[in-house]
C-alpha cells in the first residue's frame, strides 16, 4: 500500500476514477459486441446496471460515513477541549506536549503558551516535592498514580488539584504521561470547613470542664473528652475500644456498669452521684453524673452518653459550712478554752482531710503553735517560732521597734497582705493550691518576708493561712497544709475566715474572763504588797535608827582604837554586819517605794555604758554580756543610782540562773503603747517608754515562781545564797518611777525582764552621776540637831562635836523651837529627822527659818513618808541623808550642805 492509499480518497476523485474505468470497459465492450450474441449483451448490460446501482449506493454510504466521522471529530474536539477536567500529555521530563482548553483555564494562560513549558512552573512551591515523587513513581512503576497539590496561576490565587496520571509510549516509542487534572478546591474547602467544625466541636467538648464519654450498649468506649482522660490517666486513643474494667477495680466498674444499665432500662436521662479518684494526680472528686441512652433513626439503641459534673467544690462548701456550725457549737460550750481549741483542731483535720493542721496564737512577741496535728517534729523545730533573728541569734526589730516576723505566716499575722495579689484575700488570708511555683518566683515579685519555704520542701502543695482576730488585732492564725494540689477554693477560704472569726471571739471572751480574774488577783496582790510595803517601811524606819546608833558608835570606837588591840577585829566585824543590815533595810525601803531619790534627766544608754565594766566583773568571765543600745533612745528622769540597783540585781539573778557558760543581753529601745494595745495586754500602760530588757540563757522559771517573783523574801536559792529582796527592790524602783515591768520565762528557755521607763519630754539638762565626795574637813559652825530617838541624838551629837561643830541638841520639835529662840548666837544648819511626834521635819524647818532666814536645812530619815518628797522624789534643792549612816557619811553630808551657796 502506497502512502496515498493510507488515507481515504475524496469522493469526487473516486467518482472520476470510476468513470474512466467505465469508459474503458465500454470501449472494450463495443469491440467485443461483434462476437457476442444479443442475449449475452443484454445480460452484460443488466449486470453493469446492477453494478452501477451498487456503486451509487456504496458511494452514498461512503458520503454518509464521512459526514459522521467529521461530526464525531468535531464532537471529540469539543469534548476534549471543554471537558470539566484538564487533559494533557507530558514528556518524561515533565514538559507539556499537549493540553486541552480546561488546563489552560485552570492555569490561567493561553493554551499555545503552555506547550513545551514544564508543568512544575505552575505547581505551588511548597508542593514541588509532592509532584516530584508522584512523577518519579509513575515512570518507575508505570502504574496509575494520584496525588493532591496546589497549582498557581500566573496572576491569581492557588487552587487545589488532583493529578491522575498514566504512562503510554509515543510514536517514537518514548514513554509519555497522560495526565488528568481535576479542580478539587471546593472539595478541599469543604473538607477544611468540616475539619474546622470538627476541631471547634472537639475543642468545645474538651473545654467543657465536665467529663464527657460515649459507650456502646455493651459498655465499650467510643469516644471521650480531655476531662474524662484524666479519670483513667490515659489518652482517648487508649480508651476507645475498652471498658471500665480495663482501668478501675471491679467493684467500682460494676457500680458504673449498673448505672449504665439503669439508664438504658429507663430509656431516658438518669442522674446519680459518684465519687471518683483521678488517676493523673490522685485528686478525689464528687461527680453529679447524667447518663442518657442514644438511639438511631430506627429507634435502635446504639450506646449511652455520659456527662459527669465535678461538684466537689459544692460538696466541700457544704462540708465546710457544716464544720463551721460544729466548731461554733464547740466554742460556745462551757469549759477550758485550750481543750475547746484542741477539739476545734481535731474537727478541722477530720472534716477537711488535710495532712496537717495547726493553730498559732500569740505568746508574748512570738506566735508558736498552740495546738497542731500532722506536722513532723523536724518541721516544728524550725517553724514553731516566727521571730526573725540575726546571725548572733538576737531578735530583729523594724524601725519602730516592733519584732520582725518571718515567712508567709509572719506576713499574715503582721497584716501586711496585699489583696490585689492572688496569693491573698480581702480578709487578709494567704492561700495557694500549688506552692511549688513559689520556688521559681523572682525575689522582686515575692511578697513574703524572708521565705523559709519549709512547707514547700516538706511536700505541701496546698497551703492556707487564715488570720485570727480579736477586734482589730491579729492574735494568731489557722494553718492548713496538704500534699495534694487544688485543695482550696475562694469559697472554702471565706468559710475558714468565718471560723477564724469565731475562734477570735472565743479568745476575746476568754481573755476578758482571764483579765477579770487577773485584775482581781492583781488587786489582791497589790493590797498584799502595799501591806507588806507599809510593814517593811515601818520596820525599816525603826531598824535604821538602831543601825545608825550601832554604826556611829562602832565608827567612833574604831577611830580611837589601836588596830592591835584585842577588840578591834570584833568591832570591825560589828561594823560590817551593820552595813550589811543597812543594805537590807535599804532594799526594804526601796520595795516599799519609800526611799528618797534625786531624779535627773539621763540618757539611759550612757548610764548603762558607764556600768558595763562593773557588770562584767559581777557576772564573771563565763557569761558573755552583749550590749545592744537602741538608736536615739528617749531621755528618762530618775535617780541614776536606781538604774545601778536595777541592773545589779537583774544581772546577779541572771548569773545565778546560768549554769556555767551562758549569755546575757542588755538592750534598750523606744516603744509606744496605745489604748487598744493596753486593753488587750493586761498590766501595760499607755504612752511613750524606753524599754530596758535583760535576757539570759539560764534555767528559766515555772509559773509558780513567776507568780511570786517580786514578793520580798521570796527566793528559790539555797539558804545563805540570797535574801529574796533583789527583785522586790527592782519592782519598787520601777513603780516609784511610774514605770512597769514584765517577765517572760520558760523552764530551760531562759528569762527576759523588760523594764518600761516613762519618756521624759524635756530633753534639756542631761546629767550624769556625781563623783564621790572627798573626806570631810573639820567644821566650826553651829548645828541645831533634832531627833526623837535618844540614842541617835546622842551619837550624832558626839560625832559632830568631835568634828568641831557646836551642837544644839533637841529631842522634840517643841524643844528645838524653844532652844532656837533662846540661842544667843547664829545657827547655821538645822539637821532634823523627818518623822517625829508633835511636828514633822518640814514644818519644824518652816518655824526655825522664821527665826534664822539664812539657815540651811538637812533632813534625815529611814524613809520619807511623803513629808519632804512626793512619792519619795525630793524637790529640787532639798538636802537629805538616808538612815542609817556612818560617821563619815554624816560629816561629809553636813560639810557639803554648809559649803553650798
Amino acid at each position: 500500500m502506497t502512502k496515498q492509499d493510507k488515507h481515504p480518497m475524496d469522493p469526487e476523485d473516486l467518482r472520476q476514477k470510476a468513470e474512466k474505468l467505465a469508459k474503458k470497459q465500454t470501449d472494450k465492450t463495443s469491440e467485443d459486441n461483434a462476437i457476442l450474441s444479443s442475449e449475452e449483451i443484454k445480460k452484460t448490460l443488466h449486470e453493469l446496471r446492477v453494478h452501477q446501482i451498487e456503486l451509487e449506493m456504496q458511494n452514498e454510504e461512503l458520503r454518509s460515513a464521512q459526514a459522521q466521522i467529521k461530526a464525531g471529530r468535531e464532537r471529540y474536539i469539543d469534548l476534549y477541549d471543554l471537558a470539566p477536567v484538564g487533559y494533557c500529555i507530558l514528556s518524561e521530563q515533565g514538559l507539556i506536549l499537549e493540553a486541552n482548553l480546561t488546563v489552560a483555564t485552570l492555569l490561567g494562560t493561553a493554551r499555545s503558551l503552555l506547550i513545551k513549558q514544564p508543568i512544575s512552573r505552575f505547581i505551588f512551591r511548597a508542593d514541588q516535592d509532592i509532584y516530584y515523587l508522584h512523577r518519579k513513581k509513575l515512570f518507575e512503576t508505570s502504574e496509575l498514580q494520584k496525588c493532591e497539590l496546589r497549582l498557581v496561576k500566573p496572576k491569581g490565587a492557588a487552587i487545589w488539584a488532583q493529578l491522575t496520571a498514566t504512562t503510554t509510549p509515543a510514536e517514537n516509542g518514548a514513554p509519555v504521561c497522560r495526565l488528568v487534572i481535576s479542580n478539587i478546591t471546593d472539595r478541599k474547602q469543604a473538607e477544611e470547613d468540616l475539619r474546622k467544625r470538627e476541631s471547634h466541636f472537639r475543642t468545645l467538648v474538651n473545654t467543657i470542664p465536665d467529663l464527657i464519654w460515649l459507650k456502646d450498649a455493651d459498655g465499650v468506649f467510643l469516644s471521650c473528652n480531655k476531662g474524662f482522660e484524666r479519670l483513667f490517666g490515659v489518652g482517648e486513643a487508649d480508651i476507645i475500644g475498652k471498658t471500665d474494667y480495663d482501668f478501675i477495680d471491679k467493684d467500682q466498674a460494676d457500680f458504673f456498669r449498673e448505672n449504665d444499665r439503669k439508664a438504658m432500662a429507663l430509656g431516658g436521662p438518669r442522674s446519680n452521684d459518684e465519687q471518683i479518684t483521678f488517676a493523673d494526680n490522685g485528686h478525689k472528686a464528687f461527680l453529679e453524673t447524667i447518663k442518657t441512652p442514644m438511639f438511631d433513626t430506627d429507634g435502635k439503641l446504639i450506646g449511652i452518653l455520659g456527662i459527669g459534673r465535678d461538684i466537689t467544690e459544692r460538696k466541700q462548701a457544704e462540708t465546710y459550712r457544716e464544720m463551721g456550725r460544729e466548731i461554733l457549737q464547740i466554742l460556745n460550750e462551757p469549759g477550758d478554752l485550750q481543750e475547746s481549741i484542741q477539739r476545734v483542731l481535731a474537727t478541722l483535720k477530720t472534716r477537711t482531710g488535710f495532712d496537717a493542721v495547726g493553730l498559732r496564737l500569740q505568746d508574748n512577741d512570738d506566735f508558736p503553735y498552740f495546738v497542731q496535728d500532722g506536722f513532723s517534729q523536724d518541721f516544728l523545730l524550725t517553724e514553731n517560732t516566727l521571730v526573725e533573728r540575726d546571725k548572733d541569734g538576737d531578735v530583729c526589730r523594724d524601725k519602730d521597734g516592733n519584732i520582725r516576723l518571718e515567712c508567709t505566716c509572719g506576713l499574715v499575722i503582721s497584716g501586711k497582705t496585699d489583696p490585689s495579689n492572688p496569693l491573698f484575700t480581702q480578709g487578709g488570708s494567704s492561700w495557694v493550691n500549688d506552692s511549688f511555683t513559689l520556688l521559681n518566683l523572682p525575689s522582686d515579685q515575692d511578697p513574703r518576708l524572708h521565705p523559709r519555704n519549709n512547707c514547700i520542701h516538706q511536700g505541701y502543695a496546698s497551703v492556707a493561712l487564715i488570720p485570727i482576730r480579736t477586734k482589730d488585732q491579729i492574735v494568731g492564725l489557722i494553718q492548713l497544709n496538704d500534699k495534694r494540689n487544688d485543695r482550696f477554693t475562694l469559697e472554702s477560704i471565706e468559710i475558714l475566715e468565718g471560723i477564724a472569726a469565731h475562734i477570735g471571739s472565743a479568745l476575746m471572751r476568754n481573755r476578758a474572763e482571764e483579765q477579770q480574774e487577773k485584775m482581781q488577783a492583781q488587786l489582791i496582790q497589790a493590797q498584799k504588797m502595799e501591806s507588806v510595803g507599809r510593814l517593811a517601811g515601818g520596820v525599816a524606819h525603826d531598824f535604821n535608827n538602831m543601825l545608825s546608833v550601832i554604826l556611829g558608835n562602832a565608827d567612833m570606837i574604831l577611830d580611837e582604837m589601836d588596830p592591835g588591840q584585842p577588840f578591834h577585829e570584833d568591832l570591825t566585824e560589828i561594823r560590817k554586819a551593820g552595813k550589811r543590815s543597812a543594805n537590807l533595810t535599804r532594799q526594804l525601803v526601796a520595795f516599799a517605794r519609800k526611799q528618797t531619790i534625786a531624779p535627773k534627766v539621763i540618757d539611759l544608754n550612757e548610764t548603762i555604758e558607764s556600768m558595763l565594766i562593773m557588770l562584767r566583773r559581777l557576772i564573771g568571765e563565763d557569761i558573755n554580756l552583749s550590749w545592744r543600745p537602741g538608736k536615739k533612745v528617749w531621755p528618762v528622769k530618775m535617780d541614776p543610782t536606781q538604774i545601778d540597783q536595777i541592773l545589779a540585781n537583774l544581772c546577779v539573778n541572771a548569773r545565778d540562773a546560768i549554769a556555767g557558760v551562758g549569755k546575757l543581753t542588755i538592750q534598750t529601745v523606744n516603744t509606744t503603747f496605745d489604748s487598744d494595745y493596753c486593753a488587750e495586754h493586761l498590766g501595760f500602760v499607755t504612752g511613750d517608754f524606753v524599754m530596758l530588757a535583760l535576757s539570759d540563757s539560764g534555767c528559766g522559771m515555772n509559773q509558780e515562781t513567776l507568780a511570786n517573783l517580786f514578793e520580798p523574801f521570796f527566793t528559790t536559792k539555797e539558804v545563805g545564797k540570797g535574801t529574796g529582796l533583789g527583785l522586790a527592790t527592782v519592782y519598787g524602783i520601777v513603780k516609784q518611777n511610774d514605770g512597769f515591768i514584765n517577765v517572760y520565762s520558760e523552764l530551760g528557755q531562759g528569762t527576759t525582764f523588760k523594764v518600761y521607763l516613762s519618756r521624759h519630754l524635756d530633753k534639756k539638762g542631761f546629767e550624769t552621776k556625781e563623783s564621790r565626795l572627798p573626806a570631810a574637813a573639820r567644821g566650826n559652825e553651829t548645828v541645831l540637831l533634832v531627833e526623837d530617838e535618844p540614842a541617835i541624838l546622842k551619837i550624832a551629837t558626839t560625832i559632830l562635836k568631835l568634828e568641831g561643830y557646836t551642837v544644839v541638841a533637841a529631842g522634840t520639835p517643841g524643844e528645838a523651837i524653844y532652844l532656837a529662840k533662846e540661842h544667843a548666837g547664829d545657827i547655821h544648819l538645822l539637821l532634823t529627822d523627818v518623822v517625829m511626834p508633835e511636828m514633822n521635819g518640814r514644818d519644824l524647818a518652816k518655824n526655825i527659818l522664821s527665826l534664822y532666814p539664812q539657815l540651811k536645812l538637812l533632813f534625815m530619815s529611814g524613809y520619807t513618808a511623803n513629808v519632804i518628797a512626793y512619792q519619795g522624789i525630793l524637790d529640787e534643792g532639798v538636802n537629805f541623808i538616808q538612815k542609817p549612816f556612818s560617821k563619815r557619811e554624816l560629816t561629809v553630808k553636813v560639810q557639803e550642805v554648809l559649803d553650798r551657796d
